[in-house]
């Protein structure tokens, strides 16, 4: 017999790993981006440097970086998140992610109807 508690509690963590994954793809795309951004408008010679589209490349590359470092920092908080869940879980307490447990449960529920 299935557990539903058991099948909540896996697709709540599929959710939140699936979650955490896109976002680690997302701050790696915006630093590619910002390197590109600062390779595109300041090229590698020393007049461009000089110029104002070097000036806003630079600052289109460190905004990019700056942001996606501080994406990189938060995806760790993500994983200390679902450990901490998975450690209530195993305690046997009904565990829920903060917003991904109610999209989950809603989501879950519709297909008990159906």
């Amino acid at each position: 017999m299935r557990s539903a508690w058991l099948k909540f509690q896996s697709a709540q963590a599929i959710a939140l790993h699936a979650f955490t994954l896109l976002f680690g793809f997302a701050a790696g795309a915006l630093y590619l981006v910002g390197f590109v951004a600062f390779i595109g408008l300041t090229g590698f010679s020393d007049e461009s440097m000089n110029s104002s589209a070097g000036l806003i490349g630079v600052i289109v590359a460190f905004g990019a970086m700056a942001v996606a470092l501080l994406m990189f920092l938060v995806i760790p908080l993500f994983h200390i998140m679902g450990q901490w869940a998975g450690y209530r879980t195993l305690k046997g307490d009904d565990y829920r992610y903060p917003i991904i447990g109610k999209l989950v449960a809603r989501v879950i529920l519709k297909q008990e109807i159906l």
